[in-house]
């Protein structure tokens, strides 16, 4: 298999989806994001994500741009939210073979809940520190439910190219523990060569995935932890409701 499609989509077509959100305590009266302090439920959006998977050497062997390689991926669950994220996160980042100072940029996707979006942003401040960069596509779009974790790897591997993180709209908590702000950040390079990596993180009850890629430069010596597998690259086209949302991708998987 020489190229893989991963697709992820969002469609609310009856009133049941909202019913349920409804009875859960999920529907926010306003626009919000996982930072904001007032945060009280999700504003549901529809959208669909594309990624076009290749291995990294085929990829620029075909002449493909290469926007971002997938390095690390991890899924599970623990006896509660803390422990799911403490596992998973780790266990992403050694996949990656990347260590924490090497991860300027994280997108977290919240569960529009008190307690899963503020374990994210308590993650944060444990793994990476105050230095990182953070933002939620969530505050523009939505969140795109079955395909919000797609449209952030899609945001966060254009952040990672260009070196700029988009604003997060919403009220922002004071007491988050990173860099958010309601207009473009700057995400400093690694080296002088220009080496990003970054991650996605998305919680629901107390499954966790968390994915690290980086922008396709050599991964220098000072942001390297541990050997890591060989990975695999990517290409991908994301459809969304808002024209931000639209673009071009490549990814690895390994």
């Amino acid at each position: 298999c020489d190229a893989v499609l991963c697709a992820a989509g969002q469609r609310y077509l009856d009133l049941m989806a909202y019913e349920g959100l409804s009875l859960d305590g999920l529907l926010s009266p306003t626009a919000s994001s996982p930072f904001d302090a007032r945060r009280r439920g999700r504003v549901p959006a529809e959208g669909a994500v594309v990624l076009v998977l290749k291995r990294l050497a085929d990829a620029r062997a075909a002449g493909n741009t290469v926007h971002g390689v997938i390095r690390g991926v991890a899924v599970g669950a623990g006896p509660s939210l803390e422990a799911s994220l403490d596992k998973v996160v780790r266990e992403a980042r050694h996949q990656a073979g990347v260590g924490p100072a090497a991860v300027r940029a994280v997108e977290i996707v919240g569960g529009g809940d008190a307690e899963s979006d503020g374990a994210e942003r308590r993650m944060i401040a444990t793994e990476y520190g105050r230095e990182v960069v953070a933002g939620s596509v969530e505050g523009t779009v939505g969140h795109l439910g079955a395909a919000a974790a797609a449209v952030g790897v899609v945001k966060l591997a254009r952040v990672l190219d260009k070196g700029v993180m988009p604003p997060t709209l919403g009220a922002l908590d004071p007491s988050v523990a990173a860099r958010v702000a309601d207009n473009p950040l700057p995400v400093p390079a690694v080296d002088a060569a220009g080496y990003r990596a970054g991650s996605v993180t998305v919680a629901h009850g107390t499954l966790v995935g968390h994915i690290v890629i980086d922008n396709g430069r050599p991964v220098p010596l000072a942001a390297r932890a541990t050997p890591a597998a060989a990975p695999v690259a990517a290409a991908a086209r994301v459809a969304g409701p808002h024209p931000a949302g639209r673009g071009r991708v490549a990814a690895l998987f390994p």
